[in-house]
């Protein structure tokens, strides 16, 4: 039988009734929140780490891309800031603006 999964808490849920079962197959189909891509890959991997459990993760490999996603967007989440309200960041000085508002300009 394949449980599906969709977030942290079916995650957690799935680890404390099953989560002594052998030769589980998981499903993840879609993912409510990316930001707990990464906890949600940790558990399951800790899981699948565990001697003769046998847990078998099918989706895996999407969740290890939305991590990476996760922390592109969230490093890029400061300029994104500066884009949409560049009023926000200009600096107290009028006609100057701020170095990494002039700095993250495109050519």
């Amino acid at each position: 039988m394949v449980r599906v999964i969709r977030s942290l808490g079916d995650v957690k849920a799935l680890l404390r009734t099953h989560g002594d079962r052998i030769g589980l197959t998981v499903s993840i189909r879609c993912l409510w929140r990316i930001r707990h891509a990464r906890r949600m890959r940790a558990l399951l991997r800790q899981q699948m780490k565990i001697d003769g459990m046998h847990w078998e993760v099918e989706g895996i490999e999407h969740l290890n891309a939305m991590v990476r996603v996760h922390r592109v967007i969230a490093t890029a989440a400061p300029l994104l800031d500066q884009i949409i309200s560049p009023s926000r960041h200009a600096s107290s000085t009028p006609g100057r603006s701020c170095a990494a508002c002039t700095s993250a300009a495109p050519p």
